[in-house]
């Protein structure tokens, strides 16, 4: 019976091994906008709450918005290394060709969203929520401005 599990064991992870190794390797390009994406998922997950929550839509909870913010204003400064000239084209991405075209604009939006991340980090410890309104408002409209210009619909 031992043997018989141990073989099966074996067996079960000989064909872990064939199948990974049978999947196509992702390139380079592929990888940069996965993780691109995670790092745009992440940041909308904890930029949502807390506008919703500066908006009324959602309990304000100053301290989770002020935890919230804190990780937008870092997560933020991510995007610098998101969007490589190997990520150019490759894999399931929104992203336009724009970006590499006009570098200094996108540039440009990406420092603004910099900005206003930390701009939300400074209002959401001051713990009211008209500030935090404010400052997530003007997020808000960087997200907006990108994507209009460099966001593929």
């Amino acid at each position: 019976m031992k043997h018989r599990i141990a073989w099966q064991g074996i067996a079960l992870a000989l064909v872990a091994v064939t199948a990974s190794a049978d999947e196509p390797r992702k390139s380079p390009g592929e990888r940069a906008v996965e993780y691109r994406q995670s790092v745009f998922t992440v940041l909308a997950n904890n930029y949502g709450p807390v506008h919703m929550a500066a908006d009324g839509k959602a309990p304000f909870n100053a301290a989770d918005v002020q935890k919230r913010s804190d990780r937008v204003a870092q997560i933020a400064k991510f995007l610098d290394d998101a969007f490589p000239d190997i990520s150019n084209g490759a894999g399931q991405t929104a992203a336009k060709p724009e970006i590499w075209k006009n570098t200094a604009d996108f540039q440009k939006q990406e420092r603004l969203l910099v900005e206003r991340s930390a701009a939300l980090a400074v209002a959401a410890k001051s713990g009211d929520q008209a500030k935090v309104k404010a400052a997530a408002d003007e997020l808000g409209k960087s997200c907006h401005d990108c994507h209009e210009q460099f966001r593929k619909k």
